[in-house]
């Protein structure tokens, strides 16, 4: 063991172990990491390993690779050690890489296969949704609602505008869970023809499923749920190389066992073979990812009761005050107990945290530290926003050796928070959104310049084109308002073609500067037309070259430059995949990299994305999603949006995000499509869902999983927490039922206190 160290009494139980299946429940900042990196280095350093044998650590991020490896040699630093052998770290797709790519012989995959990345995948996926559509325009009529079905050019438009994404959308996820139940395109079609019970949106899928295949292998390549459902394969196809596995790793310890899916437990449990070695820890309370991914909290909770020969626990944290503790727990209490659906009450169970015990090194913050603010005042979103920045903003400046965080539950929030904060001048990071607001707007004088190309006759996309030219000075507050009305009178030009291109007997540019009444700015407006012109000429380029002149004109900074690649080479892939793009798809696209709407890895550049610490932000607000927030800790949390739409509680006046207004009875076709795909799995007509049911079902999983995240925002704070909630766009939205059952409770607590 490390001398200067000594672990908790719950922490040693753990450090104990030898052999066999064990289970671990662990709470928000329990020390997991720790606990598991010392539990490797305990397995090393009692020789129970042969020579070449290594402890299999396999974890849910990149960023949890490094933490893993970076704790693990400082243990076998410590321990005087051989470094980096005896161990090894990876995610469930690097595994699964490692055991493909060793044997792609026995999948009958060529030595040099590629993997294509999730964008990619999913420009397949839409190319071959839009095919499908075009091949059955009036397939999905049935599920629109009366006023679009019998409208003709409102259906028109809506399959142009909202379906056909839609369709791409449900079409992915049912691929994604198709594949990580194992389940071949072949074997599908199998079945859907021994079915005789319509199952349309499952027949659509299925079709967009062969056209994805096909084209994957027509590239010679697989993407990555290819690769864990091809690991678990060619363990399966040849015993000597599962043996061989087995003996490398005897011993395995899975982190993150709450977000497992279907696949990673099956590959596990192969590898780690009846009678092995195998350590599963996670935090079913803090499995927040199901709506995007295949991850099933179930299959932890099973092991614990099921499997595993051992069942511990990992209870204390010294992350919270015993405030913020007791209301994390009076959540859990009142979710088993009190949840007005019974079916939501499985959604948060024990082990309660636990402070830490006396003369721990991570002691927990003073209780009198506490301060815990439910705002039940009525507002909108934006007043709601407005008073987390003046609140937030006040704090940090009165706490600048401190962290806070503002967690939204959507990215689109925290970019309209950001808005907020950029407005007073306040001092922030966003760099755990989705995109961040620096990124957005490069992408988006990109945009301004393509649509420009596009229509090079509109003097308006002009002005926005010189908006975006000189886009450096939008901070100053002398130039700003200059560049403004140059380009307002930009757009009032009656011919774009006179000022870019004139002939001897009109330049546009002399009414220009006549009416600006400034002969001074004569050299940059020349400039201007200058390099107009050369981005003009270079729209007969490939896409990537003309985002790449255009980017060299626009921007200095090494982090804007990278970016502009980046989307350079995602705008020719995107081009090749859709070859009758005009340019103003070509804008369109970058649009939607914009707004947040395409899938895609656009975050941290100019920052180092891979791992957050929080601490490096004391003095600024960090603007993130919960989901993002995982993991993390602040001295004081806001939690925005608590209200009945973010965080429905399955009563009748709740609404959904996966509600769309143009299906009929408020179905939700991505659950109804994965509820066909169940129906082509039963084997008795007792497993048969009619329509309708899958909605339901997915909807009380996605009130589990808010209550959880609601939980996870919560147990971020380490001494401060204000949860605030806004009305919606409809202005009915009303507070989270956890929401006014914490509230109410805090009050009452407040009043027994006083008493």
């Amino acid at each position: 063991m490390m001398q200067d160290f000594k672990p908790r009494p719950k922490q040693a139980e753990i450090l104990a172990y030898e052999r066999g299946y064990m289970g671990i429940a662990a709470v928000p900042g329990s020390g997991k990491t720790w606990t598991l990196s010392r539990l490797a280095v305990e397995i090393i350093r009692s020789n129970l390993l042969a020579d070449g044998q290594e402890v299999l650590i396999v974890t849910l991020v990149n960023s949890a690779v490094d933490n893993f490896s970076a704790r693990i040699g400082e243990f076998i630093q410590g321990e005087q050690l051989m470094p980096k052998i005896g161990y090894r770290v990876r995610t469930l797709h690097g595994l699964a890489h490692d055991i493909v790519r060793r044997r792609p012989d026995l999948l009958n995959l060529d030595e040099n296969f590629q993997i294509v990345d999730e964008p990619d995948s999913v420009g397949i996926v839409e190319d071959a949704a839009r095919s499908w559509l075009r091949q059955h325009p009036n397939a999905l009529d049935h599920y629109l609602i009366e006023d679009v079905y019998e409208n003709e050019q409102k259906k028109e438009n809506l399959y142009r505008s909202k379906i056909h994404e839609h369709v791409r959308e449900v079409s992915w996820n049912f691929i994604q869970l198709a594949k990580d139940n194992g389940l071949s395109f072949g074997r599908l079609s199998q079945r859907l023809e021994e079915v005789r019970d319509s199952l349309p949106l499952a027949a659509m899928c299925i079709d967009i499923y062969g056209v994805y295949q096909r084209a994957l292998e027509y590239r010679g390549a697989v993407d990555f749920s290819d690769l864990i459902r091809m690991a678990d394969q060619a363990l399966s196809l040849d015993e000597s190389y599962l043996a061989y596995y087995r003996d490398l790793w005897p011993y395995i310890l899975e982190d993150e066992a709450q977000d497992s899916s279907v696949m990673q437990e099956r590959i596990l449990e192969k590898l780690a073979g009846v009678g092995g070695n195998w350590v599963r820890v996670g935090d079913p309370n803090q499995a927040i990812f199901e709506t995007f991914t295949t991850a099933d909290p179930e299959l932890l909770r099973n092991f614990i009761a099921d499997k595993a020969g051992f069942q511990r626990e990992l209870p204390n944290s010294g992350r919270s005050t015993e405030g913020i503790i007791r209301l994390a727990n009076e959540l859990i209490r009142w979710v088993m107990e009190e949840h007005p659906v019974e079916d939501a009450r499985i959604a948060l169970s024990p082990p309660p945290i636990e402070p830490t015990p006396p003369g721990d090194p991570q002691p927990n913050p003073p209780d009198d530290e506490t301060y815990i603010y439910f705002d039940d005042q009525e507002r909108s979103l934006g007043e709601e926003l407005e008073f987390v920045a003046n609140d937030a903003g006040a704090w940090i400046e009165a706490h600048p050796e401190s962290t806070l965080a503002v967690l939204v539950p959507a990215a689109w929030i925290g970019q309209n928070l950001v808005e907020q904060l950029e407005a007073r001048d306040l001092p922030y990071t966003d760099t755990l959104l989705k995109i961040t607001y620096s990124t957005r707007k490069t992408v988006g004088a990109m945009t301004h310049v393509l649509n420009h190309l596009a229509n090079p006759k509109d003097a308006r996309r002009l002005a926005n084109a010189y908006k975006a030219w000189r886009r450096d000075k939008q901070d100053d507050a002398d130039t700003w308002p200059v560049i403004e009305r140059i380009a307002k009178e930009i757009a009032k030009l009656p011919s774009v073609e006179d000022f870019v291109w004139p002939g001897p007997a009109m330049d546009a540019l002399d009414g220009l500067l006549a009416t600006l009444e400034d002969d001074d700015l004569s050299d940059e407006l020349e400039e201007f037309r200058r390099i107009v012109r050369r981005w003009q000429g270079a729209v007969l380029l490939p896409v990537d070259q003309l985002i790449l002149t255009i980017g060299q004109d626009l921007f200095r900074q090494a982090s804007e430059l990278a970016l502009v690649h980046k989307v350079a080479l995602d705008l020719r892939r995107s081009r090749i995949q859709n070859e009758e793009w005009s340019l103003n798809d070509t804008a369109n696209e970058l649009k939607m990299i914009a707004t947040r709407k395409r899938r895609g890895n656009y975050t941290g550049f100019g920052e180092d994305d891979r791992e957050f610490e929080p601490q490096k932000y004391a003095g600024k607000i960090c603007v993130a999603t919960m989901h993002k927030a995982k993991g993390l800790e602040w001295d004081r949390v806001h939690l925005v949006g608590v209200s009945n739409y973010d965080f429905p509680s399955g009563q009748p006046y709740d609404y959904y995000r996966s509600r769309r207004w143009f299906w009929r009875d408020e179905l939700d076709l991505q659950a109804e499509a994965e509820a066909q795909l169940d129906n082509l799995l039963g084997r008795t007509d007792f497993d048969w869902k009619e329509e309708g049911e899958g909605t339901k079902d997915a909807e009380m999983e996605y009130v589990k999983e808010r209550l959880r995240l609601f939980y996870v925002g919560i147990t971020r704070a380490k001494k401060e927490l204000v949860v605030t909630w806004n009305t919606g766009n409809r202005g009915d939205n009303r507070p989270a039922a956890a929401f006014t059952a914490l509230r109410t409770y805090l009050e009452s607590d407040q009043n027994d206190a006083a008493l």
